[in-house]
């Protein structure tokens, strides 16, 4: 993936999460330590968050990136939905780095090229590349990422248009040869329609991290806790 344009603005601070670095930490922070989440009996396995607007999401969210502070992932993986009328089945950007208030933040596109490459073994199609879309759902999770991971990341980003069974199970099975077999965490996003409409986070044998997100699998937890 040659020709990479700069970092990409957001297209989302102001509106969908605050635009001053302070405040928006601040908010994170507290989203955050608000939060009770459950101790896990061992490794984490899946930890869910939604994608909308952090005045809504954001004390969701806090529960799932909670559990991760003091984790340093070389690599996080966000594969989110893709909400506006793009034809590609699959997308990534075609910017060097995401931007938030927060700072910016890497885009590893040697693992984009290697992902690439696997799934169009497989489905026929790979990654296109897209230019200062303006979705939404996969930002949305990259200031709670700043905030909670101890160190800064590198960052794999896939959008999904189509939601089949086929193309789930395809990212499922090569996302994880986009890394070598190292102390990496791999953090995954996916929207996978037949199964659940939100999902983020799982765990390789590697230690790497994968992100889903499934609002509705945290409610229960939630008003546990």
């Amino acid at each position: 993936m040659n020709n990479l344009l700069g970092p990409r603005p957001s297209p989302i601070a102001g509106q969908w999460y605050s635009s001053d670095a302070r405040r928006l930490a601040a908010q994170i922070d507290r989203y955050m330590n608000d939060a009770r989440p459950l101790e896990p009996s061992g490794s984490i396995v899946a930890v869910m968050v939604p994608h909308a607007g952090h005045i809504y999401s954001g004390p969701v969210a806090g529960y799932a990136f909670a559990a991760l502070r003091g984790l340093s992932p070389e690599v996080v993986a966000v594969i989110s939905p893709m909400h506006y009328p793009y034809f590609e089945p699959l997308l990534t950007t075609a910017h060097s780095a995401y931007t938030t208030p927060l700072g910016s933040i890497p885009v590893d596109h040697e693992a984009l090229c290697a992902l690439d490459g696997l799934l169009l073994s497989e489905l026929g199609f790979g990654l296109e590349r897209v230019a200062h879309d303006s979705e939404h759902s996969l930002e949305i999770e990259l200031p709670f990422l700043q905030r909670a991971l101890e160190k800064p990341f590198r960052l794999l980003p896939v959008m999904v248009r189509d939601q089949s069974v086929k193309v789930a199970r395809g990212l499922a099975r090569h996302s994880p040869g986009c890394f070598p077999r190292t102390d990496t965490w791999r953090a995954r996003r996916d929207c996978w329609s037949p199964v659940l409409t939100f999902r983020i986070f799982i765990r390789s044998p590697w230690q790497r991290l994968l992100i889903w997100k499934c609002y509705a699998r945290w409610k229960p937890w939630i008003r546990r806790a």
